[in-house]
């Protein structure tokens, strides 16, 4: 849902779309982050586990301090 409202803007693109978040500073997923060069990554927050969301923010934002990144609560 998320991805097809990103689309529809036609203000944005999505260049990658993930199911997780990064577990360390040598996941793959940073990697195509840098790779693609995103600009902005969203990340939902599941109400019911935040802080795993939390933690993911803090590492995206250490490994790609250039990034910006939103959240999307469902």
């Amino acid at each position: 849902m998320l991805n097809s409202r990103v689309e529809s803007t036609n203000l944005a693109r999505t260049v990658l779309s993930h199911v997780g978040f990064p577990l360390g500073p040598s996941d793959s997923v940073l990697r195509q982050l840098q790779d693609q060069r995103a600009e902005v990554v969203l990340v939902s927050i599941d109400p019911k586990n935040p802080p795993r969301a939390i933690r993911a923010i803090e590492l995206i934002h250490a490994s790609i301090p250039e990034i910006t990144i939103s959240r999307w609560e469902k």
